[in-house]
């Protein structure tokens, strides 16, 4: 699978690039009917993708950490409390 980055243009939402994205015919004719392949589709699963990718690096970090022997920060320790009355 390809991609190619087409053109950059300016919209009401701001700046947009348009991409050409090869597929196999039968995972782009499955995906159209899905209503996979509109703009506002793409968009939501790339965020979503974006997301689950950074929860996943997350949690291999916190796992690094939990390996290295690491001890959970206390609330004093990281500012989280800090300005807040009880």
């Amino acid at each position: 699978m390809a991609s190619e980055v087409r053109r950059v243009f300016r919209t009401m939402e701001g700046i947009m690039t348009e991409i050409t994205v090869r597929l196999p015919d039968d995972l782009a004719q499955r995906a159209r009917r899905a209503g996979l392949l509109s703009d506002s589709s793409i968009l939501v699963l790339l965020e979503d993708a974006i997301r689950l990718q950074a929860g996943r690096r997350l949690m291999e970090v916190a796992d690094h950490a939990h390996a290295a022997g690491a001890r959970p920060m206390m609330s004093k320790e990281t500012g989280a409390g800090a300005g807040r009355r009880p």
